[in-house]
């Protein structure tokens, strides 16, 4: 994901980012919004509700997945 025009923006105005993947919002998004609030200075007593959402990916999917990086191969 890094992008070399923003990193250098970010140095030139002394910013420091946060970086948060999709992959981790996946494996824990309790613990995702946590670390969010922490960066931000938000303290937050309650505990941080897990998704309601489901995932609606299927074989389909990996199967494109799949057949993408074959392609781009």
């Amino acid at each position: 994901w890094r992008d070399l025009g923003w990193e250098d923006w970010f140095t030139k105005y002394g910013i420091t980012p946060f970086h948060l993947t999709y992959e981790e919002l996946d494996a824990d998004l309790p613990l995702a919004v946590r670390r969010v609030l922490e960066f931000l200075g938000i303290e937050y007593g309650k505990p941080v509700p897990s998704s309601v959402l489901l995932r609606q990916s299927d074989a389909v999917n990996e199967a494109w997945y799949t057949r993408y990086l074959s392609e781009e191969a």
